[in-house]
């Protein structure tokens, strides 16, 4: 089964996945595992946490690609 970690923008009150916010460079990427993806996950927020984007970005993995929502 496929897993996608997607990045997430707090704009305006809603989060939107990085492939409508900013698709050069914010897309979701695609994982064989679900264990893969969510290590990489956590590696993307504990970076996002130490930063000045705490609470505004997030890594969420998913079965399916914002794209086919």
């Amino acid at each position: 089964m496929k897993w996608f970690l997607v990045v997430y923008f707090l704009v305006g009150g809603s989060w939107y996945p990085g492939e409508v916010i900013e698709p050069d460079g914010w897309s979701s990427i695609e994982h064989s595992t679900k264990e893969e993806c969510e290590k990489r996950r956590d590696f993307m927020n504990e970076g996002f946490d130490n930063s000045d984007f705490k609470g505004l970005i997030k890594g969420v993995c998913q079965k399916e690609s914002p794209n086919s929502i």
